[in-house]
C-alpha cells in the first residue's frame, strides 16, 4: 500500500457516508472478528455495499462499475469458464482496447489476476463491483446449482426407479 494512500474509513468519512465514530466501531468489530474494515461495515450494516466498493475503487485507483447499469455482452460470458467465475466471483464485461474487462470484488487479489492472464492468455483490465451483485449475476446466468449436482441427482433417481421396477417385476 502506498504511503500517501488514504484509508478506507477516511474516504467514507470525507464522502459523508459514515461518521468517524462509526469507523471506530467498525474497526473494533473488524479486529474482533478478524475481517477487513469494509466487511465489518457491511456486517454491522453501517454502510451500503455499493458505497464500500466505490470507496475501495477510489482508494485503489480503480474504476467502480454499477452492474445494474452495465450491460454484459452475451459473448463476454463465454470468455471465462463458469467454474472460474464462481471460484473467484468475477464477471467478464467484454473486451476494451485489447484487454478483457473483469468485474471483481477484491482489489488486492493479484494472484487471481495472474491466474486469469495465464489461463485465458489475455491481458485483463480489472474493475471493482460489489461482491453480492457479482454473485447474484453469476447465479442468474448459470443457476445456483451446478449441472454436475443435477446430473448426480438424476442418476440417483433413475437408479431408484430401476430398483423399484426390478422389485415389482420379481413379484
Amino acid at each position: 500500500m502506498a504511503r500517501n494512500q488514504k484509508k478506507l474509513g477516511e474516504i467514507l468519512v470525507e464522502l459523508g457516508i459514515i461518521s468517524p465514530a462509526e469507523v471506530n466501531k467498525a474497526l473494533e468489530h473488524a479486529k474482533t472478528k478478524r475481517m477487513r474494515l469494509g466487511e465489518a461495515l457491511l456486517d454491522l450494516k453501517l454502510c451500503a455495499e455499493n458505497n464500500v466498493y466505490k470507496a475501495l475503487a477510489a482508494q485503489n485507483n480503480m474504476e467502480y462499475v454499477d452492474l445494474d447499469r452495465t450491460s454484459i455482452p452475451p459473448n463476454a460470458v463465454n470468455t471465462i469458464p463458469d467454474d472460474l467465475m464462481r471460484k473467484y466471483l468475477i464477471l467478464p464485461l467484454g473486451m476494451e482496447h485489447g484487454k478483457l474487462r473483469i468485474a471483481m470484488h477484491d482489489p488486492l487479489d493479484f494472484e487471481m489476476q495472474d491466474i486469469l492472464r495465464f489461463r485465458l492468455n489475455k491481458e485483463i483490465r480489472p474493475v471493482l463491483a460489489p461482491k453480492g451483485r457479482i454473485k447474484s449475476i453469476i447465479d442468474e446466468l448459470f443457476g445456483t446449482t451446478s449441472s454436475n449436482t443435477i446430473d448426480k441427482t438424476m442418476d440417483r433417481t433413475i437408479d431408484r426407479l430401476r430398483d423399484s421396477m426390478d422389485k415389482s417385476m420379481d413379484k
